[in-house]
């Protein structure tokens, strides 16, 4: 592709990584599949711009930290770095596979959940 995909996918790379965010997370904020997202981080396609507008909006950044060639000797990095818990990572995880589950593989997660609960309080 050309150099401008290829700027454009390492800036969303380095500010998704700087906020600690899966590609799956960046995906699904901006209403955008996995694997569309993925190719744009490797330069493989060009957003459009009302695209763009959203993966800014969503990573917190302006479209200029996003299109702009970074400095080779200073890594750029996004103002608030908001690094993600390993556990609130696991539970976006979860929350995605939940929101495509059965009505009837909800039912029994909320079960198993109230039994484990019990035991570890001792019930």
């Amino acid at each position: 592709m050309d150099e401008l995909a290829t700027t454009i996918g390492r800036n969303l790379r380095s500010t998704r990584l700087g906020l600690g965010l899966t590609q799956q997370d960046v995906a699904e904020r901006a209403e955008l599949s996995t694997e569309f997202y993925a190719r744009m981080e490797r330069g493989g396609t060009l957003p459009s711009v009302p695209t763009l507008v959203r993966l800014g909006s969503e990573l917190r950044v302006g479209l200029d930290a996003l299109v702009a060639p970074q400095k080779s000797s200073v890594q750029s990095k996004p103002a608030t770095r908001a690094k993600d818990e390993p556990q609130q990572i696991e539970e976006r995880r979860l929350l995605r596979h939940l929101k495509r589950a059965r009505p009837q593989t909800l039912r029994l997660l909320r079960l198993m959940v109230v039994a484990l609960e019990g035991k570890q309080r001792g019930g």
